[in-house]
């Protein structure tokens, strides 16, 4: 007896599911295939009931229970609307009509008892589910309220004109079935929510594999390259004319640029994975320390840095060396071709409300207004690789720091006059 019922279920459960969908898609039409068939289940269950009640009472049939069956039976254009792949109508229908049928029985005295209308209050999560547009969730929306309004109008006129059979169970009834469905909807929802959840790990964990391999495994064929040209310039550069020795170039040059992007991804991909906790870091030592490690550019290019006392804030102190590298390592590179102009960077902070600001302000190239939207973008490049070295990832990461910690990052910037960056972390 339960295998034939389990094969019923499983064949109306997954009509309609075909390879073109997606596996959200599939998971909503499964979803309204079982809520359909959960419902006329219960109706064709309370039909039989009602028929060998009242047959065995009185006799006769009361006009409910012919009109419940023949007013839930529309729902089965769902199966139909599913299974002809019109998945939209199937969903359309599954709002519309309920909200229809549930107007018209308003005219009963059984549902102005038990006040069913208010079963539109549920509406809003199927409609949510099942359409993503918001346009079309508030056309929904509007007409389900429309409905409601109908329908509380039916109950102040009680004009009554369906029957007089009256359930004082009905509306306790009514209400139970409006908990299991809302259950079950909102279960649906939590459903997603931990499959997108546990996709996002996923692939968070590939991300942190491609970046191991970025790391390691990818580099050891570019130092081979690198060694190899090397070895082939010091070697034979007597033997070798100048388009090969101008070829060998490219190439040099060619793995250091790949080697500093496999740097960058790797560094860039890390900062989520960062595994130890938080604790107060004292800003003015690792502005002290980035200096000592950014020494030799420092002094080849006589950069002069200037800076105020900075707060201590509580975050990672390997995510916050990477920031404050990033922004001064751009104020240095970041500089006019062709002149003389001496890097300066002024690193200043204050706090106000529940933010520490830190900024940072140099004297390079600035940027142009019309990209300071997009110059935390991935890879975003402004000038030519030739012109001024780097990846593109340098402030994509400054900004996933930042806001890794719920902070703020924004720019303040004009072309030829330099520019600032303002970081505000929480106190």
């Amino acid at each position: 007896m339960i295998e034939p019922i389990k094969k019923i279920w499983i064949y109306f459960s997954n009509l309609g599911i075909n390879s073109s969908l997606t596996p959200q898609d599939v998971r909503i039409t499964r979803l309204i295939n079982r809520f359909v068939f959960g419902i006329l289940s219960l109706i064709s269950v309370s039909f039989c009931y009602q028929i060998v009640k009242h047959l065995v009472l009185s006799g006769t049939i009361l006009p409910h229970t012919l009109m419940m069956a023949l007013t839930f039976l529309p729902f089965a254009l769902v199966f139909y609307f599913n299974h002809k792949e019109k998945y939209f109508l199937a969903r359309l229908l599954l709002i519309v009509y309920p909200v229809l049928n549930t107007t018209a029985w308003m005219l009963a005295p059984n549902s102005q008892a038990g006040n069913i209308h208010y079963s539109f209050l549920l509406f809003v999560i199927p409609i949510v589910i099942a359409f993503k547009r918001l346009k079309v969730q508030l056309l929904l929306v509007g007409f389900v309220y429309l409905a409601f309004i109908v329908s509380h109008y039916i109950t102040i006129v009680n004009p009554l004109p369906i029957g007089d059979y009256y359930n004082p169970t009905f509306g306790v009834f009514v209400f139970g079935l409006w908990m299991l469905i809302a259950l079950a909807m909102l279960r649906f929802f939590e459903n997603e929510i931990q499959f997108t959840e546990n996709q996002l790990h996923e692939k968070n964990t590939e991300l942190q594999e491609f970046s191991h391999i970025a790391s390691h495994d990818l580099k050891e064929p570019l130092r081979t390259i690198s060694v190899f040209s090397k070895l082939l310039r010091d070697k034979h550069e007597s033997e070798l004319s100048e388009n090969a020795k101008q070829y060998l170039s490219f190439i040099e040059s060619g793995t250091m640029r790949m080697n500093t992007l496999l740097e960058d991804l790797a560094e860039y991909s890390m900062v989520d994975g960062v595994k130890q906790e938080v604790c107060a870091v004292d800003l003015n030592k690792i502005l002290k320390d980035v200096i000592s490690d950014l020494q030799g550019i420092i002094q080849e290019t006589k950069t002069i840095i200037k800076y105020d006392k900075l707060p201590i804030v509580k975050a990672n102190e390997s995510h916050m060396a990477q920031l404050f590298q990033n922004l001064i390592s751009n104020g240095i590179k970041f500089q006019a071709k062709g002149k003389s102009t001496v890097p300066q960077i002024t690193i200043s902070s204050f706090s106000k409300d529940e933010f520490h600001t830190i900024t940072f302000t140099d004297n390079g190239i600035g940027i142009a207004k019309e990209y300071i939207d997009t110059i935390f973008g991935k890879f975003k490049r402004l000038n030519n690789k030739d012109e001024y070295e780097g990846t593109g990832l340098g402030l994509a990461t400054c900004k996933k720091i930042v806001e890794f910690y719920n902070g703020e990052i924004s720019i303040e910037s004009e072309l030829g006059l330099g520019t600032t960056f303002i970081i505000k972390l929480i106190k």
